[in-house]
């Protein structure tokens, strides 16, 4: 997608799409924070901590990369599967993070699946959406937790969160789109105009090329006549020539 990054208005609605998906993802950042709170092994709060940090990083990354167009692609797919490391991650480090008291990663979860529109084609996402939602399940098998609370939390925040992302970035697709075809619009004349002056100059080159083939034959044709004169009359055929500008 080729926009234009100085365009001003798009960069005022950039950063307005950018704030609303950062608040619905953040959403589900700041609530394991609850978790951390409740931690009562500073060992696990701090892994909690590591891990909070490092998804979060990796999220704000993404979020920035599905409203920037001009990002190459390999920069994006960079971050895409720096998210994706970082959510393996989390299961080890945050995870375990108030078993069985609050759904810490249950709310990671719900952020992933929320994001999976920026990340996957439509069936895709609704895959991903589904490992995220069995990811979940077992992590809250595994530490106790209440897996009806866990499903809830991250299937149906998660699949809310997911509806306002591919509205908004729908939305920011479809500004984008208008404002390419603006940018069209304007340069369209200059380009005809641009047209016009080639063909334009294509006649006028062919017959300045035909002039200079034909005044070289010319010049070719006078050389050999001269040649095949007398001494005296060849001088004075040249001194003419050169006078009319033949030679």
């Amino acid at each position: 997608m080729t926009v234009d990054p100085a365009d001003h208005r798009l960069r005022r609605a950039r950063r307005i799409t950018l704030l609303s998906l950062g608040t619905n993802g953040w959403t589900t950042v700041l609530l394991p924070a609850v978790g951390l709170l409740r931690e009562p092994d500073p060992v696990r709060a701090v892994l909690g901590v590591v891990g909070l940090l490092g998804f979060t990083a990796a999220q704000v990354a993404v979020l920035h990369a599905a409203v920037t167009p001009w990002l190459a692609t390999p920069a994006r797919r960079r971050r895409h599967l720096a998210l994706a490391v970082v959510a393996l991650l989390s299961l080890p480090l945050v995870g375990p993070v108030a078993a069985g008291a609050w759904p810490t990663w249950a709310w990671l979860g719900a952020s992933l699946v929320g994001m999976t529109p920026l990340l996957f084609r439509p069936a895709v996402a609704v895959a991903a959406a589904v490992g995220v939602l069995t990811a979940a399940a077992g992590v809250t098998v595994a530490t106790g937790g209440p897996l009806p609370t866990a499903l809830l939390v991250t299937g149906g925040v998660g699949a809310g969160i997911a509806l306002l992302t591919w509205v908004q970035v729908w939305f920011w697709d479809l500004l984008v789109e208008a404002r390419q075809g603006q940018a069209a619009g304007a340069r369209l004349p200059r380009e005809l105009e641009t047209l016009r002056l080639a063909e334009l100059g294509t006649p006028v080159a062919v017959i300045a090329r035909r002039t200079h083939l034909a005044a070289g034959t010319v010049r070719n044709h006078l050389s050999a006549c001269v040649q095949k004169l007398g001494a005296a009359d060849r001088a004075e055929a040249v001194r003419r020539a050169r006078e009319a500008g033949w030679l």
